[in-house]
This record gives C-alpha cells, sequence and structure tokens, in this order.
C-alpha cells in the first residue's frame, strides 16, 4: 500500500485484517486442493478396483456359460425321463404280476407239503 495510508492507525488494522484474510484465504484453498487431489486419487483407486471386479465377475460369467453349455437340453432330459418311466412302468407290471403268481404258487406248494407230511404220518402210523 501506499505511504500516506502507512500513517492512518485505522488502515493499518483494515490493512492487518486484509493480509490475515488473504493468508486464511489461501490455507483455505490449499487444503481444498489438498482434499480435491485427494478425492480424485481415491476415485481413480476405486475406479481400478471396480474394473478389476468386473473383469472377475466376466471370467465366472464365462465359466458358468462354457458349463451350462455341457448340460443337456431341458426337451432331451424330459424324452429320456418319459422313456425311463415307460420302461419302469413296464417292470412294474411284469413284477406285480410275478408276485400275484408267486402267492398262488406258495400256496399250492404249501397244500402239497402239508398232504405230503399228513400222508406219510398216516403211512408211518398205519403200520
Amino acid at each position: 500500500m501506499g505511504e500516506s495510508l502507512k500513517f492512518c492507525p485505522s488502515h493499518e488494522k483494515i490493512e492487518a485484517k486484509f493480509e490475515f484474510m488473504c493468508e486464511r484465504f489461501k490455507y483455505y484453498e490449499d487444503t481444498s486442493k489438498i482434499k480435491f487431489n485427494a478425492m480424485h486419487e481415491s476415485i481413480l483407486i476405486a475406479k481400478e478396483e471396480m474394473d478389476r471386479r468386473l473383469e472377475g465377475m466376466n471370467e465366472f460369467r464365462t465359466q458358468l456359460t462354457a458349463q451350462a453349455n455341457t448340460f443337456m437340453p431341458k426337451r432331451e432330459v424330459e424324452l429320456l425321463m418319459d422313456k425311463y418311466d415307460t420302461r419302469l412302468k413296464h417292470l412294474e407290471n411284469i413284477s406285480l404280476i410275478r408276485e400275484g403268481g408267486s402267492t398262488w404258487r406258495d400256496s399250492i406248494v404249501t397244500a402239497i407239503i402239508a398232504a405230503t407230511i399228513v400222508l406219510l404220518i398216516h403211512f408211518f402210523f398205519k403200520f
């Protein structure tokens, strides 16, 4: 400032306040720059980390797609299940027929054995 203002006490206080405010603004400007630079760096780090995660997810998706391509189609599985179901029903019917026949066969064999035992007992005790 000029020489004439240095002699005025009120101007000296205003000038001191003005210098103080300039220093404060400079301090806030510097801290703001530091904060903005730190935020920018953290955004870059977060972006790199997100890209890394997305790359991992894409690899996983590729693996799932490759695995899904090895599976049989649903329609083919349904056809095989119908075919096996038809075969199983046929075998169940044969089994039921055999079980029904075996109960009669078991009854007849039991009756023959019982009659043979009765005849043997009658034959042994008759003599």
